[in-house]
């Protein structure tokens, strides 16, 4: 019954939705390379500004495995910079995008239709400006992109909108968020489950050899289920695993609970949280009094 129990909350985690996160296009027209060239360091520079991490899309990569891309590929990813932001919010709302260089039409983009644009007033920037959230931009992403295109018209750039921010959809995204939310809390638990069961269940079978009274191995219970126990989000490049936080300590260290702070924020001590209420409700149940 507990396996059925088990697999069930296991299947219902992996019901969460996917969604496609909307996107506005620009393109800035220059006379000269020259040119392009300075306005691209004054728009990364307001890239900053906004608080955007701003990044090479090539760092990373060595040369030979630049070499191994294709021309046009090779020339995007050396010729693009990649940028950045996290949002605090409790539906995750980041912001990514690209800004990336043409200087001639030898490797121009794409258009919708899968063909190369002809046009465009060669060089120019395309920036590509996406928020990480379904149901289109929201009220802070629209502002945003609204602050960039003010300021590329401040500068007089010839800016070319290729494709405006869809429209906002907040019920679409409360409930894609929702979803999304209830799945990875079943997920999380699941983790728990498993973790309470094999090191709880490990530990109180260690402990009634020991001449210790149940009130202390209930409360070694709880604390084997907050430190070690307690499920952790670690990213991978194409999936979220949650894993048991005496591996994440043990794997990581400081440093990896660093990089979870910065991306969960209030998020990760949450967990310790719900970790410890579990804990105490399973001590109390699980955790039974010796008759001896």
């Amino acid at each position: 019954m507990r396996l059925l129990a088990l697999m069930l909350v296991l299947f219902v985690s992996g019901c969460g939705e996917s969604y496609v996160a909307p996107h506005a296009v620009v393109r800035v027209e220059f006379g000269s390379d020259v040119e392009m060239e300075t306005a691209s360091h004054e728009i990364q520079a307001k890239l900053a500004e906004l608080d955007f991490e701003l990044a090479p899309e090539s760092q990373g990569w060595s040369e030979d495995m630049l070499d191994e891309l294709p021309p046009d590929q090779r020339w995007r990813t050396t010729h693009t910079i990649s940028f950045w932001r996290h949002s605090g919010a409790l539906f995750r709302e980041d912001f990514r995008g690209d800004l990336t260089s043409y200087a001639n039409p030898e490797f121009a983009p794409l258009n919708p239709e899968g063909e190369a644009i002809t046009e465009a007033h060669f060089p120019f920037l395309e920036i590509t400006f996406s928020q990480l959230r379904p149901g289109g931009f929201s009220a802070n992403g629209n502002r945003l992109f609204a602050d960039l295109l003010s300021f590329l018209r401040q500068k007089n750039y010839e800016i070319v909108v290729v494709s405006e921010p869809p429209p906002s959809d907040e019920r679409e995204h409360f409930r894609v968020a929702l979803t999304n939310i209830l799945a990875t809390c079943a997920w999380w638990f699941a983790a728990w489950a498993v973790g309470m069961t094999i090191l709880g269940g490990l530990t109180d079978w260690g402990l009634r050899v020991a001449p210790v009274s149940t009130r202390v191995r209930r409360v070694v219970v709880v604390c084997i289920g907050v430190l070690l126990v307690t499920p952790l989000p670690v990213p991978t490049m194409f999936l979220t695993f949650m894993l048991p936080n005496v591996i994440v300590a043990l794997l990581g260290g400081p440093p990896v609970y660093m990089d979870l702070a910065g991306e969960y924020g209030a998020m990760l001590p949450a967990a310790f949280v719900a970790s410890g209420c579990l804990s105490v409700i399973a001590a109390l149940l699980l955790v039974r009094v010796d008759p001896h």
